[in-house]
């Protein structure tokens, strides 16, 4: 975790201003970024062994299976971070399971859910934990302006995707903003994470409103995480 204050992180960029959406994006993956290149190590590591495992099942892979036994791993690796020694103003990591093949970091900032990717885009917000996770705008309106006030934490969604051939292809990091009466999730900035060249942070990516949510959210409790 990089010892930058995360002032940044929680003041949300205007909609449709580029500039700052940028500064924001950018912050955020530079703040989370040791957290981010764990859970991309971690994906990285687990796949490969998750799909050998089907070698000895002597069957086709299984969606079913892939994605408890992924969660399993990934679970497994970032777990052996949350025993480390950090500074008051760095993440403590405590894993809360989310049905299927879903896990969340919660952190003192907010909380990360680690989701299997839909073939693109994010997963539909289908229940009320999932609207409020997925809700990080704080609205109000003064004379018909949009004015957005600085949020107490950020909620983050990290997307796993895999190819054809159920091979890691990487994560993306998506700031939800808002979810749509049909449960599209609006988001401010949706970003691939470069893995170890995250020094040089890309463009955002285009979200869709594909809906092939494989994830059960855990009901979300109001109760924050100690720093």
């Amino acid at each position: 975790m990089t010892s930058m204050k995360p002032d940044a992180i929680f003041n949300l960029p205007p909609v449709n201003d580029e500039k700052a959406t940028t500064a924001h994006r950018d912050s955020v993956l530079r703040f989370y970024g040791d957290m981010f290149q764990e859970i991309d190590d971690a994906l990285d590591d687990a796949l490969p062994k998750v799909l050998s495992t089907f070698g000895l099942y002597e069957g086709p892979v299984d969606l079913a299976v892939h994605a408890p036994n992924t969660r399993y791993l990934v679970r497994q690796a970032l777990n052996k971070k949350s025993t480390l020694t950090r500074d008051e103003d760095e993440v403590v990591f405590d894993m809360m399971r989310v049905s299927n093949c879903g896990l969340c970091v919660k952190t003192s900032f907010g909380e990360v859910r680690i989701l299997k990717a839909p073939s693109d885009g994010l997963p539909k917000a289908l229940s009320d934990a999932r609207v409020r996770f997925s809700t990080n705008s704080q609205m109000v309106f003064h004379f018909a302006e949009e004015v957005l006030e600085r949020i107490p934490n950020l909620n983050l969604f990290v997307l796993w995707k895999m190819d054809a051939e159920f091979k890691y292809i990487g994560i993306e990091i998506a700031c939800p903003r808002r979810t749509k009466n049909n449960g599209d999730i609006e988001c401010y900035w949706i970003a691939k994470w470069p893995g170890r060249n995250r020094i040089k942070l890309v463009e955002p990516s285009r979200i869709s409103k594909n809906d092939l949510d494989e994830i059960t959210a855990l009901p979300l409790d109001d109760k924050k995480s100690k720093s």
